[in-house]
Parts: C-alpha cells; sequence; structure tokens
C-alpha cells in the first residue's frame, strides 16, 4: 500500500512553482516507495501479535455466546505463540530477527465488547470482512513503546465456520509514524482439529504459510531482483 502526496492543480503565475511542487511531489512517491521497500529489505521486525478488536466469528450456534468466545481468544493467541515461535516468524518473513511485543495488542483485545465478537442477524451467515480503508485507523489505536523500525501485525477478520475460512489482514508498517507500508488479506479454507481452539488455531497457522510462501517471499524475491 503507498501513500503518495498529490498535487493539488491551480493556476500560477509562474510555471516554476508549479515545477517545483511536481518536484517535491515526486520526491515524496520515491521516499514512501524506499520505506515500502524496507519491510523486505530491513533484518528485523517487531510483532506486535494477534489483533482481534475488528473480529468476528461466524458461526450460528455460537450467538449468544460472545463472552466465552472472548476467553478463547486468548487461548488462540497461547497456542499460536507456542507453535509459531519468533524462530516460525524469522523463517515466514525471511528475517534475522523477529521481536515479539504483543503487549500492546494484547491490552487492546481485552477491550472487545462480547457483544460484538459473535455474527448475528443476516451476518450470521456471509463472511466478514474488514475493508481495506480502515486498517490505517486500527494501527492507530497502538501506544507503543518502540520509537522506530517496522512493526508487524496480524489482524484477525473472521472465522467463517461454514466454509472453514479464516481470513487475516497481514499489516507492515512504520512504527515512527504508524503509516501501513504493506498489507495483505489472505483468505485459507484449512481450519481442522477437535475443539475451538485447535479448530482456528490451526486455521490461522495455514495462513500465515499461505500469506508467506503465495506472496510474502514472491514479493521478496521481485525487490531483490
Amino acid at each position: 500500500m503507498k501513500t503518495c502526496y498529490y498535487l493539488n492543480y491551480c493556476t500560477y503565475k509562474t510555471g516554476y512553482v508549479l515545477i517545483f511542487f511536481i518536484l517535491l511531489n515526486s520526491l515524496n512517491i520515491f521516499a514512501q516507495d524506499n520505506i515500502r521497500d524496507d519491510v523486505y529489505k530491513t533484518e528485523k521486525v517487531y510483532f506486535y501479535g494477534y489483533d482481534f478488536t475488528h473480529f468476528k466469528l461466524v458461526e450460528s450456534k455460537r450467538i449468544g455466546e460472545g463472552g466465552s468466545i472472548k476467553n478463547v481468544i486468548y487461548e488462540w493467541i497461547g497456542y499460536w505463540n507456542d507453535k509459531l515461535t519468533e524462530r516460525n516468524y524469522r523463517n515466514f518473513l525471511k528475517k534475522d530477527t523477529v521481536v515479539f511485543t504483543q503487549d500492546v495488542v494484547n491490552n487492546l483485545n481485552t477491550k472487545i465488547n462480547p457483544e460484538n465478537i459473535v455474527a448475528n442477524g443476516f451476518n450470521a451467515f456471509k463472511p466478514h470482512i474488514i475493508l481495506k480503508d480502515s486498517l490505517q485507523s486500527i494501527i492507530n489505536q497502538y501506544i507503543i513503546k518502540e520509537t522506530n523500525g517496522i512493526g508487524f501485525v496480524s489482524i484477525i477478520e473472521c472465522f467463517y465456520r461454514e466454509k472453514k475460512e479464516t481470513s487475516v489482514w497481514f499489516v507492515f508498517f512504520d512504527i515512527k509514524t504508524k503509516n501501513i507500508l504493506d498489507a495483505c488479506e489472505v483468505k485459507s479454507y484449512d481450519a481442522d482439529g477437535y475443539g475451538l481452539i485447535k479448530y482456528w488455531g490451526v486455521g490461522y497457522s495455514y495462513a500465515i504459510n499461505k500469506y508467506s510462501s503465495k506472496y510474502y517471499k514472491k514479493k521478496l524475491k521481485m525487490i531483490s531482483k
């Protein structure tokens, strides 16, 4: 995702002013592209964990169980932290160092209204969507102790039981500005296992592997050429 600064066209008495702003605009776009490329070139990433603040579980029989599902959210996070360590994320993202620093996002997860967790009404029969345009406002909520570097977060979008679908936004952002540098939505249809924790725990594991192999590493290879 690029953040570009486009010129507002106005009429000036001299063409030099217009040329100046065109050059300034070009430099800003070039700088933003360089920052985005840092996602792939940096050897260190801070992983902020699993953001459930805009998540929905779509499973009709779970309607009214938001309180118990909120408790399961913490168990999903524990499952992934046990199964997917810093070493795994170093392999997913081809980095020398991945620092787990999940307190900020975990704290936001504690504030989720249980009534908003399980989809109901007409929404109980279709996948929940987090619009790409809303991702920046989610990242802006993070109160981060680190002052610079590249952050990475998994924004959990939806678990859709009927299709065994796990959907996740994988997002890189600049820690200093919180500007999103790269975002990719991945849908996996491989949830499996006994019980809610393992079933969707496995679903996410497939999703992050799909993101790494089908998107991230391919883009890394292109940029490295």
